[in-house]
């Protein structure tokens, strides 16, 4: 599955992280999160200390002695990561030079399928889609797209942007390359609060989608700044970030008084409500999923 998006800042990565960890927690037997993003940030998002930093994707790609990426331990159970960072700029580069997106996306292909089997789910992050080759090749190698999308216009024109490279990637003279299964846009960071605007964006968008047949889905992701940032600094997911909030015992308010402000340990009080987004975005993207398969 590939996440991608038109636009950076729309929740690519933090989506990313949470689907992967999420699947993992339910049983699937191996899932892989795959960082193409010369950023790294997934490697946060997910609280990897120590990297490659690409190295070991870049020499996967490129044939040279390795016959796959390197999978780092997450600390948890069933989930495993393959480290993006700036070794992917050579990566990008040479791809460039030696045939462009359609190269690359059989190089990262032939590079992930000794990790792929029937037991197996890979999340790949990818860097912002306007343009980059990096993103265009996953769009090539994958097989399920899921669109992360802020509700403000520069996002939503991010999305119809990236609907259009798909057409041009799959322009009909590629015929060795399927359409990458679209399971649909997921709205992010939507406030709660501004219910009309969140409507018409959705009246707005089904529109659009719908002469593309790209789903929107039922299920969004809330606003809810101090939770996301808490969960991405300590390198949790919104549902381990809501398990940590419940099972740690805070001191009272009044014993922090006169403490330095940065020192006080508090947790966002919507929690349990961020970590049950992401579960019903995971929930609605399963049941797309087996509708597409079946």
């Amino acid at each position: 599955m590939v996440i991608a998006t038109g636009k950076g800042g729309c929740g690519k990565t933090t989506l990313t992280a949470n689907l992967a960890t999420l699947a993992a927690a339910r049983g699937v037997d191996r899932v892989i999160a795959v960082d193409l993003d010369p950023q790294a940030n997934l490697a946060t998002a997910l609280g990897i200390k120590g990297h490659d930093r690409g190295l070991s994707m870049l020499s996967a790609a490129l044939g040279e002695g390795r016959a796959a990426p390197k999978l780092h331990d997450t600390g948890r159970d069933n989930l495993w990561y393959v480290a993006g960072g700036w070794h992917l700029r050579r990566l990008r580069s040479v791809a460039i030079y030696k045939g462009g997106p359609y190269t690359l996306a059989g190089w990262i292909r032939d590079s992930l399928r000794p990790l792929a089997d029937g037991r197996t789910m890979l999340f790949i992050d990818t860097p912002q889609a306007s343009g980059d080759i990096l993103a265009s090749a996953a769009l090539l190698a994958g097989e399920s797209l899921l669109i992360p999308t802020k509700l403000d216009a520069f996002s939503l024109a991010g999305v119809s942007a990236l609907v259009e490279e798909l057409l041009d990637l799959h322009d009909g003279d590629r015929e060795e390359w399927a359409v990458i299964n679209i399971l649909g846009v997921v709205l992010f960071a939507v406030n709660r609060q501004a219910s009309a605007i969140e409507r018409r964006t959705r009246e707005t968008l089904q529109h659009e989608l719908g002469v593309s047949r790209v789903r929107l889905l039922d299920s969004s992701v809330m606003a809810s700044d101090k939770a996301q940032i808490d969960a991405i600094m300590a390198g949790v997911s919104a549902a381990e970030y809501a398990l940590i909030a419940k099972t740690t015992t805070l001191p009272p308010w009044y014993e922090t008084l006169g403490t330095n402000a940065d020192d006080r340990r508090s947790f966002a009080n919507n929690a349990d409500a961020l970590a049950a987004d992401y579960e019903a975005v995971a929930a609605e993207v399963d049941k797309a999923l087996a509708e597409d398969l079946g």
